[in-house]
């Protein structure tokens, strides 16, 4: 029983994987369905070792269709507010630092 254990160890650890603090976790249910949804996206584009990513409308909105209108602004917004997202400074496109969770 250790050794399946020990492999299916060695093959969770090589995958690459996203780190989330605790104290990120707690914001989770207070965000809405939008913000979640955002959030999920940013968590997909983001790149291994990089804390910084830039946020397309039309591939969100594809990936989440929930997002279409104004749902996504409001997704940004909120992890805006709870201060789970920055926002880099400067012109379009959006790029956000400093994700949180």
């Amino acid at each position: 029983l250790r050794e399946i254990n020990s492999e299916a160890e060695k093959m969770i650890d090589q995958q690459q994987f996203l780190k989330v603090y605790s104290k990120g976790v707690d914001l989770l249910p207070r965000l809405g369905r939008r913000g979640i949804a955002v959030l999920c996206y940013i968590l997909y584009k983001l790149s291994p070792g990089h804390i910084t990513v830039m946020v397309d409308y039309n591939e969100a909105v594809e990936r989440f269709p929930n997002l279409k209108g104004d749902g996504f602004y409001v997704g940004i917004k909120e992890l805006l507010d709870y201060g789970v997202i920055a926002q880099k400074s400067g012109k379009m496109p959006i790029y956000f630092k400093r994700i949180c969770i």
